[in-house]
């Protein structure tokens, strides 16, 4: 389940992969700044973040 904490969302692992549409291990791979609640194990991502993996963008040369 989402947590919002002032007004920000936040996704755990396993929500924010099925978010972005890819593998927990490819989330991992992305560079995206992670949270922790208190002293929690858990791992959240904010949504925002995650949004800008979802939005088209262009592809570099060696991308592609």
């Amino acid at each position: 389940m989402p947590l919002e904490i002032d007004g920000k969302v936040y996704l755990n692992t396993n929500e924010s992969a099925k978010y972005v549409g890819i593998s927990r291990q490819t989330l991992n791979k992305k560079g995206l700044r992670k949270y922790q609640l208190g002293i929690a194990r858990d791992v959240y991502y904010l949504r925002d973040d995650l949004d800008q993996l979802r939005k088209l963008h262009p592809v570099k040369p060696d991308e592609a």
